[in-house]
């Protein structure tokens, strides 16, 4: 009989039976930190696309980009399109729409209180001596300074997003106050990213360019998702049976062990799987595997895992010496029967949040290099700046 034994477990839909309560649980993080990144991108170009529209001599000057109301109206679409789409991924764990009003709330802060310390910093260079001795600095020496003014700004303005969006996750997560200075490090992430950007070419005789909004969007998004991925439940809220004695056993938390167990497991239920599950869709339980790779203890998921549960040869092979009593350390895995006829063992650990952010950091920065480097940047700029007429 064919199996499948899969270590990067992506696509598990139903919370693990585990003693750590994660907001998203180990085996979707990989999956949900991608689907969130493309959300908050799509979110991003989405937004340009609408704003372009209120820039029309047919709506009134009110609705249009620019200035402090037009900052509130370019706060207001970001927030609501960005925050949406991110919902879209965010609803299978949180089903409150209000993470969309409290994003939007927090993008409308952002953009107005940026847009007013720019104001005011623009009059104070105007009208004192500041202005004077930033023209007789080297070009590159006020690029630098400009630019850093810049990003300390926006980080400093980011902390309302971050707030806003704290207010909601407060109510379902646990010690999540440092969820307020995640939006300010995606804004020093990446403007740290695209200034080494443009310093190290002319270092290294290189050519490099990082396109600024798709970088700016990929990392926080990505920041985003890491942050969302580590935050924990309340405990009124956790989805699991924390009484069971999977549940409650010691965890084998080495890695390679692990590895080597999964082998175990899967070798085991394929020499003794005889009978296929018939049922068109598969069936997944919760399995704890000792040490020597014997089956401890198993928990159905759902109410069809239940019911094919005597198809499966796990009845059979778990250790009567744990029947009952305290279990070992385990290493628990997720195994599902799959109508084909094919076994899938991942491990609950799932990928570790730091091989997952160091990966999608590099394809956010190679995707905004190839963005910059294709042309698309100029066009979408020549679409930005070209008047919208009514037809």
């Amino acid at each position: 009989m064919r199996s499948q034994l899969s270590f990067l477990a992506m696509g598990a839909s139903t919370s693990p039976i585990t003693s750590q309560p994660f907001l998203i649980t180990p085996l979707n993080r990989f999956r949900f930190t991608v689907l969130f990144v493309l959300a908050t991108g799509l979110g991003w170009v989405l937004e340009a696309g609408i704003l372009r529209t209120l820039d029309t001599p047919m709506l009134p000057q009110l609705w249009q980009t620019g200035g402090l109301l037009g900052a509130f109206v370019t706060g207001l679409v970001a927030g609501a399109i960005v925050s949406a789409l991110q919902w879209l991924v965010l609803r299978r764990y949180l089903s409150d729409w209000l993470w969309i009003l409290a994003s939007s709330v927090g993008y409308v802060l952002l953009m107005t209180t940026q847009e007013a310390w720019w104001s005011l910093l623009d009059q104070l260079l105007k009208n004192t001596e500041w202005f004077a001795n930033l023209s007789t600095m080297h070009p590159r020496a006020t690029l630098l300074a400009s630019g850093a003014i810049s990003t300390l700004l926006s980080a400093l303005c980011a902390v309302w997003l971050g707030i806003a969006q704290w207010l909601f996750l407060r109510q379902y997560t646990q010690s999540s106050r440092w969820w307020v200075m995640i939006p300010s490090i995606a804004v020093l992430l990446s403007s740290g990213l695209f200034t080494l950007g443009s310093l190290v070419p002319p270092l290294l005789n290189i050519n490099l360019a990082l396109e600024p909004t798709a970088l700016g969007s990929g990392i926080l998004g990505t920041i985003q998702a890491i942050a969302l991925c580590a935050l924990r439940q309340r405990v009124s809220h956790r989805a699991m049976n924390s009484s069971s004695l999977l549940a409650t056993a010691p965890e084998i938390s080495s890695r390679s062990q692990v590895r080597y167990l999964s082998q175990k497991v899967y070798t085991l239920l394929d020499t003794n799987w005889e009978s296929e599950v018939v049922c068109d869709r598969p069936v997944s339980y919760w399995v704890g595997v000792d040490d020597v790779g014997g089956i401890a203890a198993y928990e159905p998921i759902g109410q069809t895992a239940i019911d094919y549960l005597p198809q499966t040869p796990l009845p059979l092979l778990i250790k009567p010496r744990y029947s009952g009593k305290a279990l070992p350390p385990l290493a628990r895995f997720r195994i599902t029967f799959q109508p084909s006829g094919t076994i899938r063992v991942q491990p609950e650990q799932g990928i570790p949040l730091v091989w997952i952010a160091v990966l999608m950091l590099l394809v956010v920065i190679v995707a905004s290099a190839i963005v910059a480097y294709s042309g698309i940047t100029q066009l979408l700029h020549q679409w930005m700046q070209s008047p919208v007429t009514p037809n």
